[in-house]
C-alpha cells in the first residue's frame, strides 16, 4: 500500500482565478494543463505568445497562444494555466530534441521539466509542488473547470503510459 501511494500523487490549488487575460497569455510564461480534471491531463508550455507541446501524433511548435484561446472558445476543454514568475526563453530548444510522446517512453512532461529545470519531476503534481516550493507560481487561471474542481486528481506513471497507448492506437 505504501509503495502505491508513493507512485501516485495529486495536487490541490489554493486559488484558481477565472479566465486567462488575453494580454497576459501572450506576454507571460504559462504552464498549460489541458483536460485538468482527467487522468492524466495533457501539458504544454508557452512564453511570449508561442506555445509548445509534445503529443502522441507529434508536437506543437510555436503555435500562437491566441490560437489556443480561440480553440478554447469553440471547444470548452477544462484547462488550467499556471502563470510562472520567470520569463522562459528559447522553448523551441527543449522541444526540438523530441519527435512525439510515446507509451513507455517520453511523455509531454519531459521537455517541460527540462525547460523549467526540474528534472526529478516524474508527475505533474511533483512539478507543481516543486514550482510552489521555489515560489515560481504567480497565479493560476481556470477555464471550463467542473464546479467541484479542486486540483489535479491522483494518478501514477502507469496511468500516463496506459493513456499514451490508447492514444497511439486510436
Amino acid at each position: 500500500m505504501y509503495l502505491m501511494e508513493a507512485l501516485m500523487s495529486q495536487f490541490k490549488f489554493n486559488d484558481i482565478l477565472d479566465q486567462v487575460p488575453d494580454a497576459l497569455a501572450v506576454q507571460g510564461s504559462m504552464l498549460w494543463i489541458w483536460n485538468a480534471d482527467k487522468i492524466p491531463p495533457h501539458l504544454g508550455l508557452s512564453s511570449k505568445g508561442s506555445y509548445y507541446s509534445l503529443k502522441v501524433k507529434g508536437k506543437d511548435s510555436a503555435v500562437p497562444v491566441a490560437d489556443l484561446l480561440d480553440r478554447l472558445s469553440r471547444k470548452p476543454i477544462p484547462t488550467l494555466c499556471v502563470q510562472l514568475k520567470d520569463e522562459m526563453v528559447d522553448l523551441a530548444h527543449y522541444f526540438t530534441k523530441y519527435d512525439k510522446a510515446q507509451a513507455d517512453g517520453t511523455t509531454c512532461l519531459q521537455p517541460i521539466r527540462e525547460a523549467l529545470q526540474i528534472p526529478s519531476a516524474r508527475l505533474l503534481s511533483e512539478l507543481l509542488m516543486n514550482l510552489e516550493e521555489q515560489k515560481k507560481i504567480e497565479k493560476v487561471y481556470g477555464m471550463y473547470l467542473p464546479n467541484n474542481f479542486e486540483g489535479i486528481p491522483a494518478y501514477g506513471i502507469e496511468d500516463i503510459h496506459r493513456r499514451l497507448k490508447v492514444l497511439a492506437n486510436g
